[in-house]
């Protein structure tokens, strides 16, 4: 019984076909930190692609699968892979003077490495004993005809761990000429890689569709496009073509949500043959999204539901900035504009662009809107102050987010977090959400003004930013009024 490849940890540089020289291309696990141009991220994967190489991959013998940020690992001590080949024909038509490995096992009894090019061995399956970093390279060179495939083989009959940090290759001009590279895709004259993603709104429709020859094509050249996998392609003498709107994608124009984009320089230009399935394609995925609605002032804001995208359409005056929280007012009310990180660049008094993008939450009952984008300036400034509002009249649904100051207030139930606003029999709670350092170096005996906002956090609450004790005010004292008895 053969025993298995336990462990393959890949972290991949390949090389794409020009005149000559080395050219590399990085892989990750496809994790949140990934580091890598391309990534494998299951077992089950099928094909890595960058820069118009695409390298075949093939796994026997395990569904043990483990990603990492500048790594794969295939197989495990239990579910071990008995073959790992990783091959392309990329480089087909090349002379490849070299092709070598850099990896290390985890004992000395590891696999088999075989490299070919086409039918040459270039490697004689050679067993990989090193516990550290070793190059195993090609002992001969090959050249490749138009279909030869490039091929990196690992085979197992022990159970050793394997890791692979390079892959080099050095090649130059040689072999059969052949000019199959996919062409370059445009988009409105901005270039796109190979397998981009691009999200357009239907009001910037049409698109203009252009493609750049990576064949060192000359003159008119015949290419070909597919939407969404139609086998009827579209010719584009002229190498350029708009994409519109419909709801059949069977026109060959964009549909609502996600569309897939094909283009292919034909390899064949022989009339009535466009060789579509053995010309290589450059890849877009395109979404058309629906324009967000717009907000037209604050007030529309708050009819929005909870999660909604929006436009705003008009100018706010910023009333305060306190970290990641930003106030802003404009004659139909006062909104916040939420942050993950504190804001900068903004200031009260700014005047503040129509345009920018947010959506609309409801955090924990307080309406906000986050993921702001296009939040700009403009050159004007407006004078901002407090709006004086009686305790009593204080509420959430009059005055969320509003911009206030409460004159001639008190204080009770001092803690370090909170504690109340009291003005006669009316109390509302405080909040200390700005980090003014907490309650319990005021007095309950003395007077405030308070300036703040109105806040929430699943229930009513004051969230103050300034508390000044009022000038003249003393605190209350019990004083003995002495009895005055009359004279003789």
């Amino acid at each position: 019984m053969r025993r298995l490849l336990s462990l393959l940890m890949l972290s991949l540089i390949v090389l794409l076909p020009c005149t000559a020289g080395t050219y590399t291309m990085t892989i990750d696990g496809g994790t949140k930190n990934k580091t890598g141009d391309a990534s494998w991220k299951t077992v089950d994967q099928k094909t890595l692609e960058f820069n118009d190489v695409t390298w075949n991959l093939s796994v026997t013998g395990t569904t043990s699968f483990t990603t990492a940020n500048s790594s794969v690992q295939v197989g495990s001590k239990n579910l071990p892979a008995t073959e790992i080949i990783i091959s392309t024909t990329g480089f087909a038509g090349k002379k490849i003077t070299k092709a070598s490995i850099s990896c290390f096992c985890s004992s000395n009894e590891g696999p088999t490495l075989t490299i070919t090019g086409g039918s040459t061995t270039m490697l004689e399956a050679k067993k990989l004993t090193k516990t550290t970093l070793t190059t195993m390279s090609s002992t001969t060179g090959a050249t490749l005809g138009a279909s030869d495939a490039l091929t990196f083989k690992f085979e197992s009959s022990v159970q050793a761990g394997i890791t692979i940090s390079k892959i080099t290759v050095e090649y130059e001009d040689g072999g059969e000429t052949v000019k199959n590279a996919a062409p370059t895709i445009l988009i409105n004259g901005t270039e796109y890689k190979s397998g981009d993603n691009i999200t357009v709104l239907e009001s910037k429709l049409p698109l203009i569709l252009s493609v750049r020859s990576n064949n060192g094509t000359e003159g008119t050249v015949k290419y070909t496009y597919s939407l969404d996998g139609y086998s009827t392609h579209s010719q584009m003498l002229s190498g350029e073509e708009e994409l519109s709107l419909t709801e059949n994608a069977n026109n060959y124009k964009l549909s609502y949500g996600y569309n897939t984009l094909e283009v292919a320089e034909c390899i064949n230009i022989a009339e009535g043959n466009t060789d579509w399935e053995d010309s290589k394609k450059a890849t877009l995925y395109i979404t058309v999204a629906e324009p967000a609605p717009t907000a037209a002032n604050v007030a529309k804001f708050y009819e929005l539901a909870d999660k909604t995208k929006f436009t705003f359409g008009g100018k706010t005056t910023v009333t305060t900035v306190q970290g990641k929280y930003l106030y802003v007012k404009d004659d139909s009310g006062e909104m916040l504009l939420y942050n993950n990180t504190a804001w900068s660049g903004f200031a009260a008094g700014d005047v503040l662009a129509a345009g920018w993008s947010a959506t609309r939450s409801d955090y924990k009952g307080l309406p906000e809107a986050g993921s702001v984008t296009g939040l700009e300036t403009t050159d004007e400034t407006a004078e901002v102050a407090p709006t004086e509002v009686a305790l009593a009249d204080l509420s959430f649904d009059t005055h969320v987010n509003h911009y206030v100051i409460l004159k001639g207030v008190k204080l009770s139930d001092l803690a370090a977090q909170t504690c109340n606003i009291v003005d006669g029999e009316e109390s509302k709670v405080a909040r200390d959400q700005f980090s003014i350092g907490g309650f319990t170096s005021y007095s309950t005996d003395a007077t405030y003004d308070i300036v703040g906002v109105v806040g929430y956090y699943n229930a009513f609450q004051f969230w103050p930013i300034s508390i000044t004790k009022v000038e003249g005010e003393q605190e209350d004292e019990s004083v003995e009024t002495p009895v005055i008895t009359g004279a003789e």
